[in-house]
């Protein structure tokens, strides 16, 4: 649960954030006030100049990432999740799997994260899900017990994420075959991106 606030402080509906995250293509600007349940996150719109950049620099990292990406296997890798499991390339032979990389500071991201949430428990007898963050895990435990995700967590990425992969700005989600290829990928942060993947998903056999 949430409560918003403009930069005055002045308290925003669901629908007046979701009217501002559609006016700004999802690109809005948020900071967390109160990590406490209920979370305030105030929530800002980027400036006529900070919106260009934001979305020109989002399209060519989307190119890059599906040039570099699609139709071919992750770079090798070696993680640790939350749970102390070790993840590796070996771990996505023989089984579908849905990637999400995301920040817990990012509105794309916690707008995408409670369907994505009821998405993978729907969906845990067709496929793995893994959420991959550069982001440190004690602090991204503490913000899961508020704000659950159905997904093995991985933090503390910051190689990989950005330097293996080039994954500057979140969220980005993706769906691999069972030999461990990525044959989807999307950087949209619309908030029905649940039925985007299991569209994709279901496309894999």
């Amino acid at each position: 649960m949430f409560i918003y606030k403009d930069k005055n402080g002045k308290t925003m509906t669901q629908a007046q954030v979701d009217a501002l995250d559609k006016q700004y293509n999802g690109f809005l600007i948020v900071e967390f006030l109160s990590e406490e349940l209920p979370m305030v996150v105030q929530v800002s719109a980027p400036s006529a100049n900070e919106l260009k950049l934001i979305k020109d620099l989002r399209e060519e990292e989307t190119q890059l990432l599906k040039s570099k990406l699609l139709n071919k296997p992750l770079p090798a890798f070696d993680l640790e999740g939350l749970s102390g499991k070790k993840f590796s390339n070996k771990n996505l032979l023989g089984k579908r799997t849905v990637l999400f990389f995301f920040s817990k500071n990012d509105y794309g991201s916690l707008s995408q994260m409670s369907r994505l949430h009821q998405f993978a428990q729907s969906q845990k007898d067709q496929a793995q899900f893994w959420a991959i963050t550069f982001e440190d895990a004690v602090l991204i435990k503490d913000f899961l017990q508020k704000h659950p995700l159905a997904y093995e967590i991985i933090p503390n990425s910051f190689s990989f994420v950005m330097q293996d992969l080039g994954i500057m700005q979140t969220p980005v989600s993706m769906v691999l075959d069972r030999k461990g290829q990525v044959k989807f990928l999307t950087t949209s942060t619309q908030r029905h991106i649940d039925l985007v993947l299991k569209a994709e998903l279901a496309k894999i056999k």
